[in-house]
């Protein structure tokens, strides 16, 4: 919810002030958890606006020491270029793609045989993984709208590898 990312950008702005050695950091987000670092970093970029009792000289000392903005989930997820993300925030139409039973127990089921076959796997293990991947999938698609409206804020690693 809003007010956890808005506490937690203010525990980042805090921390790095009250540490004048703070090395260098990043936000780094796993499938959902990309979500939660996009609209952290979107909070962190609003405090710097000064736009709200947070002194933004505080929140820009936080921000230079952020190194790095990481993403990682299950694949790169498609935005049609016809969905706009101003009009379109969270989901598109289309429901989003989750992964069959057979691949779900074949991918993401880290479990024995034997536990797999189980009716108690089939009845809440396997119902709980789709649910999850259900989140994750809609999370995704959240995150490749909200990357789209900041492509200017977000940059390839690519320059840094060839030296740039």
């Amino acid at each position: 919810d809003a007010r956890l990312v808005a506490t937690a950008a203010r525990a980042v702005v805090d921390l790095a002030n009250d540490d004048a050695e703070l090395l260098p950091w990043a936000l780094v987000g796993l499938s959902a958890g990309a979500l939660v670092v996009l609209e952290l970093y979107d909070e962190l970029r609003r405090l710097l606006g000064g736009v709200s009792a947070t002194n933004p000289l505080r929140v820009e000392r936080a921000l230079a020491k952020l190194a790095a903005v990481v993403l990682a989930g299950r694949a790169p997820v498609v935005v049609a270029a016809s969905e706009d993300a101003a009009t379109s925030p969270t989901l598109s139409p289309a429901p989003p793609a989750i992964p069959s039973d057979e691949e779900i127990l074949r991918v993401y089921a880290l479990a024995d045989a034997a536990t797999l076959a189980s009716a108690a796997f089939r009845e809440i293990g396997l119902p709980r993984l789709r649910s999850d991947l259900a989140a994750d999938a809609r999370a995704e698609r959240r995150v490749a709208l909200a990357l789209r409206r900041q492509r200017p804020f977000f940059s390839s690693s690519k320059k840094h590898d060839d030296g740039a």
